[in-house]
């Protein structure tokens, strides 16, 4: 059974504060981070939960847009994490987890880089429409 971990919120935000995050340029990437100015109520409170701010992923890979009006998005967010006294909806593991928004969702799991930091890997599918 995998250990089931949750984002320490606190630490998390402290490391989002001392590094940098690097935005790409490329139109895909910046309606990225103008879809994440505008998410759903109920994605806004995973990040707002966990201290990560969506627009400060490290890394962001935009691929497969497709012909229903979707892209789809692949990077990750320097976390911290702690094991889980119980289970919540939030909780993560090494394995993909679906946080499905309706209109967009996100696939996280808990990954670590080769130097020994913590990282949420994650996948999004985020609609290719009119921001209000």
């Amino acid at each position: 059974m995998l250990d089931t971990f949750e984002i320490d919120k606190l630490q998390t935000k402290r490391i989002n504060h001392t590094v940098a995050a690097c935005r790409c340029e490329c139109p895909d990437c910046q309606w990225y981070y103008q879809y994440m100015q505008h998410l759903p109520s109920s994605a806004k409170a995973f990040f707002e939960t966990s201290g990560i701010d969506p627009e400060k992923c490290q890394e962001l890979w935009p691929y497969c847009p497709d012909d229903n009006g979707f892209i789809c998005y692949s990077g990750y967010f320097y976390i911290a994490v702690k094991k889980a006294k119980n289970s919540k909806p939030f909780n993560i593991t090494e394995t993909w987890k679906t946080l499905d928004y309706g209109i967009c969702s996100f696939r996280i799991r808990l990954e670590y880089t080769t130097d020994g930091k913590i990282i949420l890997g994650f996948e999004a599918r985020l609609p290719r429409e009119k921001l209000r």
